[in-house]
């Protein structure tokens, strides 16, 4: 996994030392140098590259335990450190890696994170647009992993055993692991996202199930010589020169809360997760297990 830092005060060819803090434990690398890439920002009117800028790409060091995380990025060109601080990044737990079948997955002590990295919505020019940002209280960061070589239509379904927390229509965003924003699953989503409520039952959260439509034309057009190839040099973008929106990974952001009101605490956290996948146009009845059975 690498992590993509960008500055005004980039330039080509610098070198920079980042350091990740976090879980009390503080990792180092050096002689990290900026390269040229395409800016995701600048693009021309049909949203093909236009033009490339300094940008830091950094590999996540192994051995960073998931939760709030900062980063300081410093050199001696450079009076004021860069820093970003634990409440805007977060190192969430490995992606659960699905598959196109139907199963149960039982995933054990599962090592995630509580952060307040969020999704907030705004209005700019008239047009509503998102970002990400800080949030009062923590959220909850689940992922699912392999879905780009999931083409078929699916549902899944997900619960956290001996964890009582509740979430509702509105309390659920999907990123991706570019930060770009997904989906907002609010009650205009009923059609294919439904929170099921277990209010009451400290034994086990509350359930999500999640319908992914086919993705049969996406993973044609992304395969190899395909018209949507992902460029080597640079997966932010296809070789044809329009950006790639990667849904390899789907990141689950979650604003839980207990019976009590309360949310978890910001931190790391080891969770035992319960989830079903099916593919949707297998034959055979939709098992309503309630997930909670070990």
């Amino acid at each position: 996994m690498t992590v993509s830092i960008f500055a005004q005060d980039f330039a080509v060819n610098q070198t920079w030392q980042v350091t990740f803090q976090g879980g009390g434990q503080q990792i180092t690398q050096a002689n990290l140098p900026t390269s040229l890439q395409w800016d995701l920002w600048d693009t021309n009117a049909d949203g093909t590259r236009k033009t490339k800028t300094p940008r830091l790409v950094v590999t996540l060091p192994a051995g960073l335990p998931a939760g709030p995380t900062s980063i300081t990025v410093s050199s001696p060109s450079r009076p004021t450190p860069l820093v970003i601080p634990a409440s805007e990044f977060a190192v969430i737990g490995k992606p659960i890696t699905v598959a196109e079948q139907t199963t149960k997955l039982r995933a054990k002590n599962y090592k995630a994170a509580v952060g307040t990295v969020a999704v907030d919505t705004y209005i700019q020019n008239g047009q509503e647009k998102t970002r990400l940002a800080v949030a009062p209280e923590g959220r909850l960061y689940l992922a699912l992993g392999g879905l780009d070589k999931v083409c078929k239509p699916m549902t899944f379904k997900a619960l956290i055993k001996d964890n009582p927390l509740r979430f509702s229509y509105g309390d659920i965003s999907i990123i991706n692991t570019q930060g770009f924003l997904i989906e907002d699953l609010g009650p205009e989503t009923s059609d294919h996202f439904t929170p099921r409520s277990n209010a009451g039952h400290p034994e086990k959260s509350d359930r999500f199930d999640y319908w992914r439509h086919s993705f049969a034309d996406y993973c044609t057009e992304h395969q190899a010589h395909g018209p949507k190839e992902i460029d080597p040099a640079d997966p932010y973008w296809h070789l044809d020169g329009t950006p790639h929106v990667d849904y390899a990974t789907l990141i689950f952001v979650i604003a839980a809360h207990r019976d009590n009101g309360s949310t978890p605490p910001v931190g790391p956290t080891t969770l035992n997760l319960r989830i079903e996948t099916k593919v949707e146009n297998e034959s055979g009845d939709w098992d309503n297990d309630d997930l909670s059975t070990p």
